[in-house]
């Protein structure tokens, strides 16, 4: 049986270029680590990156000042949601034969895109990020927020969400872009990318430099994240937490 057409998670816009750039004079580039994270190995996969992201002390510290009840238990189900997942690259959407082929052999397979809704799978699809000019990293490593947060934000809480939406550009209006989750996945992505260009994107504060180097560079995912929001307000979401009024001042990198 074909499953039904699902919306396509990630329409990502108008980014010019599909690899990575190399680290540029001049940029942040403290590379100590913090707990189990390497910053002098900018191997991680998306996957990889992701799960140290939610293991990092400052990633902890930003839920518990977000105010999240079982704050411990909505981390390690966040983890483990990413670890039990299993990345899918597929070419392009399957022909309906093959379709058929992938649902009799029990191989999990996409018809609308990238997503992360099937079960323990991310499908990353890359004609995707052919089509809008963007890294096959920056498409899965946003489905890996999905994952994170879960896909009906049923694990981000009220403060999370209000501050995702409250600080949009008042003019957008797509359905898609004002959506808390898929601007969380959209932070994640361009975190990535700076961290692969050499920014501690687990210790140190996130400047307007680098906004302005994904902004110009042609090889960086993040910049619809830039087109979503003014720059002050994708820096406080980049380095500070939605937090409870009485902690508004505090500042920390998310």
């Amino acid at each position: 049986m074909i499953p039904k057409t699902i919306k396509p998670i990630l329409p990502n816009l108008d980014l010019t270029a599909n690899k990575i750039q190399t680290p540029v004079k001049g940029m942040f580039t403290d590379m100590k680590s913090i707990g189990s994270v390497d910053l002098s190995n900018r191997t991680l996969s998306p996957k990889e990156f992701t799960e140290k992201y939610i293991q990092s002390p400052i990633y902890k510290k930003r839920m518990e000042l977000s105010g999240y009840e079982d704050l411990e238990k909505n981390r390690q189900t966040r983890l483990k949601a990413v670890q039990e997942s299993n990345t899918i690259i597929q070419e392009k959407t399957p022909s309906i034969a093959k379709q058929i082929s992938n649902e009799l052999n029990g191989i999990p397979y996409s018809n609308s895109g990238s997503n992360a809704v099937t079960p323990k799978y991310v499908i990353v699809d890359k004609s995707e990020a052919k089509k809008y000019n963007v890294p096959v990293s920056s498409i899965e490593t946003h489905e890996y927020s999905h994952k994170e947060t879960g896909i009906d934000k049923d694990l981000l809480n009220n403060n999370d969400i209000m501050q995702l939406q409250d600080r949009l550009r008042p003019t957008i209006r797509d359905e898609h872009d004002i959506d808390p989750t898929e601007n969380k996945a959209d932070m994640n992505a361009l975190r990535y990318e700076l961290y692969k260009s050499g920014v501690d994107v687990f210790n140190g504060k996130i400047e307007q430099k680098h906004l302005d180097m994904i902004r110009n560079s042609k090889s960086s995912g993040g910049k619809r994240l830039l087109k979503n929001y003014e720059d002050k307000d994708a820096l406080w979401l980049l380095n500070n937490v939605a937090q409870n009024k009485q902690n508004n001042n505090e500042i920390l990198n998310v």
